[in-house]
């Protein structure tokens, strides 16, 4: 029985590991970048807090918003191409017809 997963070499281990590391380390950068934002001005504890989630939701409904987008753009270029197709098929049957 064969397995079905991709056989990687030890370098592109290491490449996957080191993108996984530098998506980590975005992450806490932005982590820590949304923090200082949220400690620029006076404001109580718990109305920096209240910041920073409200910064933390936005990113992750923002994210989310990115990846539907891309996946509605994908299905209308998809559409699209076969819109391109059937045109073209229309096109060449009314010349057959006419024929």
């Amino acid at each position: 029985m064969r397995d079905n997963k991709p056989q990687y070499t030890d370098l592109e281990h290491r490449i996957l590991e080191l993108s996984d590391v530098i998506d980590m380390l975005n992450e806490e950068n932005i982590h820590l970048k949304d923090i200082i934002a949220s400690h620029q001005w006076n404001a109580t504890e718990f109305e920096k807090d209240f910041i920073l989630h409200e910064i933390t939701a936005l990113r992750k409904q923002l994210l989310v918003l990115e990846k539907s987008e891309s996946s509605a753009i994908a299905s209308r270029d998809m559409f699209q191409d076969r819109n391109a197709e059937l045109l073209k098929q229309l096109a060449y049957y009314k010349k057959l017809q006419k024929a």
